[in-house]
């Protein structure tokens, strides 16, 4: 991810609307400014506009991020325009603020947050990817994929962090990288692996103990106690199976002797019902006869019944046609009543029509009083609302007199709040020259603190000279001695082969006066000696060159120390002399305790003690000047709060006078309203008269209502009486033709009916019509109806009859075959004589033999079967506690290796990943820090256990590769510390986001720290930061002024009364922001 564009507004100190452009300063640049002008608030704005919170421990108060110097009401806003991957994109968040209500006060407004990526296709050139602020954070996390507090660890390297971590022991430094490395997973895996394995061991005691107790419930024996079992069961089983076989036999001999006494009863019982069917025969002849009439009576009743009904048709026609005869007759007799009746609905409906008439004019007068009804009213109405109005109207002018007063007594005196301003802003540019010198005391505490680490260091390098020269002497010393041997030991090889008058191979002479034989015996150094001896003299020489060189160094780097600290000095006694000056406006007369500003006394701090007695005075003095301060911000504050309240109050003042106006012109108008209604009701008076008309028309109304009801019952009458009239004469008309018919078919049907009864036998001797016919069909059908059966009783008396008949034969059958069978099974017996008493006896001892076989039987099978399962309980068990046993064997050592439980070294795996970490990050800094040093540092870990049970060390040593020799990281000189801090904190970094699986941040900026380093090292840190930074932006955070002359491109972050704002450099011009 790499920065763009920042935009901010009414965010911080910054009020108007600041823009940093990243593109312009390229990609390295410097970002300075005096203390609490807004530096860091840049980096907190990236923050807060990606991921939608405060940075920090100032999470949860984002509402704090709104700018002091806005004017309430106006939004904070932050714009933050940033590529990644390939593509652009832009946030505009706005954090919550108070904004005004319509009605008065102030209404939280909450955040919002839209972000947007770039796409040609729109005309602005952005599209909106999401909006809303759960939406934006979330997509925003997963694009970088960072949290907020990891984000700022990575691209805010704040040295003076760094170098805490640098300077801190093993204990210490793992408690940081804890929180910056995901180790507790491996915690977590650990406490698993202990987990299970006391898990297994609770599973192994388990199984101990139920082989215990299985034990002790087998004996001593049990597998000869189980073979006795089963023998013991095998005899009882046989002896179960004999006594079966003999209660089998008895069982068969008593079922025979039970059948032939049951064959010998239902042959018996078969002869009986026999015999008792044959004594019913007679009356089943009886059954058959009633039978046969019963069916003759049933044909004929379906002539029967056709007769009843044409007799019952015939009467009835003549019945009803008597009866309407007389209905006509009556109502003819009513045609007088009915004349009568319509005289008078004549007479009704003229008094009807003059009623009506009356009733129109009487509705006239009533529409005219309700008229007038309703204009009394409207103008008691209208007199109501003229009155309140002008009791509002009356209330609305003294709550404007009352906001008038309130309003100037708000108002502070003239010059009042200028001259309140005016203190501040001088208390406010005092602060600043106290946090100076303050700031200027504590770098001097840390020059005299470096000169005495210098002192000591300058000490221990003198002594390590004094030990190389020593080095050096004796290397050289081996170094004569062997060259020597080996050249004596040479001389004497060379005489052996020089001969008479031949040349010396080493000066050409062909004489040989003194040859060295006596050398010749010499033992010579070998070539491998005399090459580690010369290593050695190199070594030891160029370890003392090396020292030399550094005590140079250092001696230089004390002198310019010494004058660092002079300078500082004169400095911090500048700066105090102009703090005095403060210090007798703030104790007037003897200041108590800060004796360091006395106005006649030195200024200039030549020694550590003084500097800290200027330190302790100077915090009773900054004490003071903050008690003040407040007291000033207290009384500025109130007068923001009277002006707040003012403007609120002059809005509720022209509110009034605008609710005044309005309540004016309603009482104008209600007045105007009462006239109107006056002047109307004046009209209608005289158009009403005096008298109500509504008792009369409510009189005239319930008499026409009468008459009305009257003149509907006598024409009601009238068409009932007509329509009864017709109605009777047309059913009669009809009527009487079917009479006639019905008479005619009634003397048919006694014809037919009178045959039928003669053919059946219950109309004897008459064949045809007689004078005594009605009588003798009558007796005839009531025969018929006495001999009719229902035909459920019909059906139920031949099912009987044929019953009969069936069990008969049935009955005959039956008693024949159980004489049959009854001589074959007691053919089977023999002349043996039946005893059933004593064959149950028999049965019942058998039984009891077998039952008591069975018994001990299934006793036996009970205890063999508890024992056989016993055992092969045992058997599982064992088998499952040896693969148990087996299985856990691994588990115990993995979780005695996670524990770091192992024999020479207790190392959890926690830790063991946590040094892991570490040695990346070591690996990572060391090549930043070998680039920063040209070559000559880099950085190891510290082998070894450190102090504390099972912990490794995280101890960090230094490399020379000048000397070859590492020494411990306290060693370092300032400016070296903070090389060093700045390589751990790029390492860090690089380890971090490689871990979180985050994209690149190609952007990295580093907050202070250049104040330590001399010129050389100031420009040898600028030129290797911008020759490693890769393809990364690196901006320095920093006020220290000498690096506006080393880096071109720069925002330099100016603070005032009415906010701060920035100058941008891109190394040609600047531009204001």
């Amino acid at each position: 991810m790499r920065p763009r564009k920042l935009s901010i507004e009414n965010f911080g100190p910054y009020r108007r609307r600041t823009c940093v452009d990243f593109d312009a300063l390229g990609e390295f640049f410097l970002i300075c400014g005096p203390t609490g002008s807004g530096k860091s608030t840049l980096f907190d704005a990236m923050t807060y506009c990606l991921f939608g919170q405060a940075p920090g421990g100032r999470q949860g108060f984002e509402a704090e991020l709104v700018s002091d110097f806005a004017q309430p009401g106006e939004k904070p806003l932050v714009e933050f325009e940033f590529s990644l991957a390939g593509s652009s994109y832009r946030i505009l968040r706005r954090a919550p603020y108070s904004k005004p209500k319509r009605a008065g006060g102030f209404a939280e407004a909450p955040p919002a947050a839209t972000l947007f990526i770039a796409s040609r296709s729109s005309d602005s050139g952005w599209k909106v990817l999401v909006d809303g602020v759960k939406a934006v954070n979330k997509r925003v996390t997963e694009l970088i994929g960072l949290t907020a507090d990891e984000f700022n660890k990575i691209i805010l390297l704040p040295q003076g962090e760094f170098q805490q971590f640098l300077e801190m022991d093993s204990t210490k430094r793992s408690e940081v990288l804890e929180k910056l490395f995901p180790v507790d997973l491996y915690e977590r895996i650990t406490e698993l692996a202990k987990a299970k394995t006391q898990e297994a061991k609770n599973g192994l005691s388990s199984l101990d103990a139920e082989l215990a107790r299985l034990e002790a419930e087998l004996g001593e024996e049990p597998e000869a106690e189980l073979k006795s079992l089963r023998e013991e069961h095998g005899s009882a089983r046989r002896t179960e199976t004999g006594a079966a076989a003999a209660l089998g036999d008895a069982e068969r001999r008593l079922e025979l002797e039970r059948n032939i006494l049951a064959r010998r009863e239902r042959a018996e019982r078969a002869d009986r019902t026999v015999r008792e069917l044959l004594g019913r025969e007679g009356e089943e002849k009886s059954r058959l006869e009633r039978i046969e009439l019963a069916k003759a009576a049933a044909a004929l009743q379906a002539l029967s019944r056709v007769f009843t009904n044409v007799l019952a048709k015939a009467e009835g026609l003549a019945l009803k046609a008597g009866q309407l005869s007389g209905e006509l007759a009556g109502l003819e007799l009513e045609t007088a009543a009915q004349e009568k009746a319509g005289q008078r609905a004549e007479a009704l409906e003229g008094e009807l029509a003059e009623d009506r008439r009356r009733l129109y004019g009487l509705e006239k007068a009533l529409l005219l009083w309700r008229r007038r009804l309703e204009a009394e009213e409207g103008l008691r109405r209208a007199r109501a609302e003229e009155a309140e109005s002008a009791r509002l109207v009356s209330q609305e002018l003294g709550r404007v007199e009352e906001l008038k007063r309130e309003i100037e007594a708000l108002r502070p005196a003239a010059g009042e709040e200028a001259q309140v301003r005016a203190r501040l802003e001088e208390l406010r540019e005092q602060k600043e020259l106290l946090a100076a010198l303050k700031d200027e005391g504590g770098r001097q505490r840390r020059l005299f603190d470096d000169k005495a680490k210098l002192e000591e260091e300058l000490r221990a390098l003198r002594e390590d000279r004094r030990t190389a020269e020593a080095r050096v002497r004796e290397a050289q010393a081996r170094l004569s001695r062997l060259e020597a041997e080996l050249a004596l030991v040479e001389a004497a090889n060379l005489a052996a082969k020089l001969k008479p008058g031949q040349p010396c191979p080493v000066c050409g002479s062909l004489e040989h006066p003194a040859l060295a034989f006596e050398f010749a015996d010499k033992k010579a150094a070998s070539a491998k000696e005399l090459v580690e001896a010369r290593e050695e003299r190199i070594k030891a020489a160029s370890g003392l060159a090396s020292l030399d060189a550094r005590l140079g160094l250092l001696s230089s780097r004390m002198e310019a120390l010494c004058e660092e600290i002079a300078a500082s000095g004169r400095e911090l006694g500048r700066r105090a002399a102009a703090v005095s000056k403060i210090v007798k406006t703030l104790f007037p007369g003897a200041p108590p305790g800060v004796s360091a500003f006395d106005p006649g006394r030195d200024m200039e701090v030549s020694d550590a003690e003084e500097a800290l007695r200027l330190m302790d005075d100077l915090e009773l003095v900054v004490t003071r000047h903050e008690a003040w301060r407040g007291d000033v911000e207290k009384r500025l504050l109130d007068f923001e709060r009277r002006r707040e309240k003012s403007e609120a109050e002059g809005y509720r003042l022209s509110q009034a006078l605008q609710n005044l106006e309005l309540l004016r012109s309603r009482a104008d108008e209600d007045r105007r309203k009462t006239a109107i209604c006056q002047s109307s009701l004046t009209e209608i008076e005289r158009e009403s008269g005096s008298v109500d008309p509504h008792p009369a028309w409510e009189a005239l109304s319930l008499e026409i209502q009468s008459k009305g009801k009257e003149l509907e019952g006598l024409r009601k009458a009238k068409r009932d009486w007509e329509e009864a009239v017709a109605r009777v004469r047309t059913r009669l008309e009809t009527i009487l033709p079917e009479e006639k018919a019905a008479r005619e078919e009634l003397e048919k049907a006694k014809r037919e009916l009178a045959a039928a009864l003669a053919e059946k036998g219950f109309l004897p001797g008459r064949g045809g019509v007689s004078e005594g016919l009605d009588r003798a069909l009558a007796a005839a059908l009531a025969e018929v109806r006495k001999a009719l059966l229902d035909p459920a009783l019909l059906a139920a008396q031949e099912k009987e009859a044929l019953a009969y008949r069936e069990s008969l034969a049935a009955a005959r059958a039956a008693a024949e075959t159980e004489a049959a069978q009854l001589a074959e099974v007691s053919g089977s017996l023999g002349d043996e004589k039946i005893d059933l008493e004593a064959a149950r006896a028999s049965i019942e001892s058998f039984r009891l033999a077998r039952d008591e076989a069975r018994l001990r039987g299934e006793k036996l099978s009970l205890r063999v079967d508890r024992l056989e399962k016993a055992l092969f309980r045992r058997e599982g068990l064992l088998e499952q506690r040896s693969r148990v046993e087996e299985g856990s064997r691994s588990l115990y050592g993995l979780s005695e290796l996670l524990r770091g439980e192992i024999a020479g070294r207790r190392l959890p795996f926690k830790n063991y990943v946590l040094a892991m970490y570490f040695r990346e990050v070591i690996r990572r800094a060391s090549i930043h820090l070998s680039r920063m040093s040209e070559g000559r540092y880099y950085l190891k870990p510290e082998e070894g256990q450190s102090s504390g049970r099972g912990r490794i060390g995280l101890g960090l040593r230094v490399l020379d590769s000048w000397t070859g020799q590492d020494r411990p990281s306290g060693t370092l000189s300032g400016g070296e510390k903070f090389l060093t801090s700045i390589s751990l904190a790029l390492g860090l970094a690089d380890s971090m986001r490689e871990q979180s699986g985050a994209v690149s941040l190609e952007s990295v900026f580093i907050d202070e720290g250049f104040g330590s380093l001399d010129e050389e090292s100031l420009d040898r840190a600028i030129r290797v930061l911008d020759k490693i930074r890769g393809s990364r932006v690196i901006g320095i955070v920093s006020h220290v002024p000498e690096l506006k002359t080393r880096i071109p491109a720069r925002i330099e972050v100016e603070k005032s009364n009415a906010g701060s704002g920035l100058r941008q450099y891109s190394g040609l011009r600047a531009g204001d922001v």
